[in-house]
């Protein structure tokens, strides 16, 4: 992995990932859907800040987010990108993944990734948004991520979608 990122964003933002223990994924594990579900898995039961890097590199990999546009630019920093194919977690489908920090120094290593804007809120944000209603995402979130901190909430993006998200200050 080290050598991708090095390619995609420099060898500073390499060596501050590595120096600060948040690189635990070796190149070869951004290739395999194992890796892909167990981060997923472990960033929307939400007991931590969500750093999504790992997921986001294996969806630029697998090309299925474009990082050089961004879908959207929701407020306070938010970036989102449509997932094409749909992530398909635990039987469900999301079509598109959202992320924000409040890490200045991944803000300034990975600019396709993160931005901060004026008065941007000061949180940490990783979200999968779905076509479900958020009543029905509430329930499956509840049957397939017991004891999660997430929250469900209805997303603009279109009639009855809704997101997961994990956000913390």
């Amino acid at each position: 992995m080290t050598t991708y990122l090095a390619k995609c964003f420099g060898v500073t933002a390499v060596l501050v990932l590595l120096l600060s223990g948040q690189i635990r994924a070796t190149e070869a594990d951004l290739e395999t859907e194992e890796f892909f579900d167990t981060e997923l898995l472990k960033i929307m039961r939400c007991d931590a800040r969500p750093f999504a890097l790992g997921i986001l590199l294996y969806l630029q990999r697998a090309w299925r987010i474009d990082v050089e546009k961004r879908e959207w630019d929701v407020g306070d920093g938010e970036s989102c990108w449509r997932v094409n194919p749909s992530i398909s977690f635990r039987n469900n489908d999301f079509f598109a993944v959202c992320v924000s920090t409040n890490d200045l120094d991944l803000v300034r290593l990975f600019p396709k990734f993160y931005w901060r804007g004026p008065g941007a809120g000061q949180y940490y944000k990783f979200s999968l948004v779905s076509g479900l209603p958020p009543t029905e995402l509430a329930k499956w979130a509840q049957n397939n991520l017991p004891r999660g901190k997430y929250e469900v909430s209805v997303n603009d993006w279109g009639v009855g979608s809704s997101e997961l998200k994990c956000s913390k200050p």
